[in-house]
């Protein structure tokens, strides 16, 4: 399993600046301006659809009971409004078709490292592999 990588509102800027040949500091605050009009679109009430990604809205929360995670004391928490996403079929089938092509570079990396398939457990992930976030990317300011 490769990195996984941190996308931030820089990259996904340099990336249109570069995709669209605008200068970095344009191409930042019409990322900016796309959020600002996601974000007060949510807090009106209104639906944020689009289409093949997925649909953002605001819900209520219904108040509930929980136990405190160190205490075990049982907790009131209030009714709040909460921000849901809900991806898009064109996600759901790309990630689920990243999923399945992952899975077959898996099981060819696992027919490369034991010739003779006698390995224990082939959903294992090797040794080698490592899932910590990239820090290579400038912060955003």
């Amino acid at each position: 399993m490769e990195r996984q990588k941190i996308i931030n509102k820089y990259i996904l800027s340099r990336k249109i600046s570069e995709n669209f040949d605008l200068t970095l500091k344009r191409s930042g605050r019409i990322v900016s301006k796309i959020f600002d009009v996601i974000a007060e679109a949510i807090v009106k009430g209104d639906r944020v659809l689009l289409v093949g990604f997925g649909t953002f809205h605001a819900r209520n929360r219904k108040r509930r009971r929980i136990l405190h995670p160190r205490t075990r004391e049982p907790i009131e928490l209030p009714e709040r409004r909460v921000v849901q996403f809900r991806p898009g079929k064109k996600l759901k089938r790309m990630t689920a078709n990243q999923l399945d092509q992952s899975e077959e570079e898996k099981g060819d990396q696992h027919e490369h490292a034991h010739p003779q398939n006698q390995c224990e457990d082939s959903n294992q992930p090797h040794s080698d592999q490592n899932t910590q976030p990239m820090n290579d990317y400038p912060a955003s300011g």
